[in-house]
């Protein structure tokens, strides 16, 4: 009566064994999948990390990026607007330039007319030198027409008071 019972016991611990065992391997092997599986995870999470780590510093280095833009703008605005009054003044220097090439001229104009006139006067004083030389001359004869004229009165006297006296 027992031993039935304890065959059919054991075939069917056996069978229940069996099952669990092959249900074991089957764990096992779903823990081996679920162990690989989660070190691939494990890597690509890392992977991720590593990736995000580098979109953070070029999110940083984008930022210092824009910071140096703003500022070069910045220094273009005002190298533009010194290029600007720098343009301003040249245009002033030129203009100043110009009215001075203008009083150069003028000064040039200025100088010749002096020029000539410093010719003409000096004409003038050679003139002036002859004429005086002329003057000089005429005085010289009017001297000697005068010397002349006073011989003549004093011959004509000496005639007349010869005529006068009996002789």
């Amino acid at each position: 009566h027992g031993e039935p019972f304890k065959r059919s016991n054991n075939r069917e611990f056996y069978k229940v064994n069996a099952d669990l065992e092959r249900r074991v391997d089957a764990c096992q092997s779903e823990i081996q999948f679920l162990t690989i599986t989660n070190s691939k995870l494990e890597k690509e999470a890392q992977a991720k990390k590593n990736e995000i780590e580098k979109l953070k510093k070029r999110i940083q280095q984008l930022s210092v990026l824009e910071e140096t833009e703003k500022e070069l703008r910045l220094k273009i605005e005002v190298m533009n607007s010194q290029l600007t009054k720098s343009q301003t003044n040249a245009q002033d220097l030129e203009t100043l330039l110009e009215k001075e090439r203008d009083k150069s001229k003028t000064l040039q104009e200025n100088m010749k007319t002096k020029d000539e006139d410093i010719r003409r006067l000096s004409q003038l004083t050679k003139a002036q030198q002859v004429m005086h030389g002329r003057m000089e001359e005429l005085r010289s004869y009017v001297k000697e027409l005068e010397d002349d004229l006073k011989k003549e009165k004093d011959y004509s006297s000496e005639l007349m008071v010869a005529a006068l006296t009996p002789r």
